[in-house]
């Protein structure tokens, strides 16, 4: 029977698995593998919360854990500046495809009045 203590590390384990899992989709640039990591972390981080409460000052007082934490925290906040980053990366993308969709508008628009123009004029357009 496994006790209160090794179930709380046997997930925290768990938890770090899934943050290197987390470096490596948002590496490798795949939402959808990153979306079920951010899921499963959620999941065992409330586990972790719910069953760890009650050693979480025993916990405090082992260097074993707050090198763990510590480096899991590291982790995650290179992770969240590197989604951050690809953030603002798409939206100046997302800018940038706005900006040069307005312009193929315009031009589109300056054609068709150019168009209808020159055909009211009786020029013939050659194809």
């Amino acid at each position: 029977m496994e006790t209160g203590e090794q179930r709380f590390w046997r997930l925290f384990a768990g938890y770090e698995k899934l943050v290197t899992e987390e470096s490596f989709a948002i590496e490798s640039r795949n939402p959808d593998y990153l979306g079920d990591i951010i899921a499963k972390k959620e999941t065992i981080l409330q586990t972790l919360v719910d069953s760890g409460a009650s050693l979480l000052e025993k916990l405090r007082q082992s260097p074993q854990f707050n090198k763990r934490m510590t480096s899991l925290v590291d982790c995650q906040q290179e992770n969240l500046s590197h989604i951050q980053e690809g953030q603002e990366k798409a939206r100046k993308q997302l800018g940038d495809l706005e900006a040069g969709i307005f312009r193929a508008r315009g031009f589109r628009k300056k054609y068709i009045l150019v168009s209808v123009g020159e055909s009211r004029a009786g020029v013939r357009f050659r194809a």
